[in-house]
């Protein structure tokens, strides 16, 4: 089980996350928002196999939480970018997906200017 450990994606301080999006969100930032708390559900054979073949899909699952990044106001967005601790991968792929989608001027400066501050 993971809790909010920071606000993020409508969760609140404290807030019990879902497993899927606590993994994603330790893979995006530097500083986990989540935390790990208690144990997991008893695991048999079978689910010990389940997190190798998740591990097969995190690239769309981080393309679609990047998506969900990008999808809020520009404004919001590069404020967000300024404040978050976001790993370098993840910014290159934020970018990417910007540049080709939305293409909005002022968040591909943004995302270029943390990836400046990080080099």
């Amino acid at each position: 089980m993971y809790k909010a450990i920071q606000e993020i994606g409508g969760y609140k301080i404290g807030d019990e996350v879902p497993v899927e999006k606590a993994l994603v969100w330790q893979k995006m930032y530097v500083t986990s928002p989540v935390k790990k708390v208690g144990a997991e559900p008893s695991a048999n054979a079978d689910s010990v196999d389940a997190p190798k073949d998740k591990a097969n899909d995190a690239p769309e699952v981080d393309n679609a939480m990047h998506d969900d990044y990008l999808n809020r106001n520009g404004d919001v967005v590069n404020n967000a970018i300024k404040d978050d601790k976001l790993k370098k991968s993840v910014l290159e792929s934020l970018l990417k997906i910007e540049s080709s989608n939305k293409k909005r001027k002022p968040v591909i400066e943004a995302i270029q200017n943390k990836l400046k501050t990080l080099n």
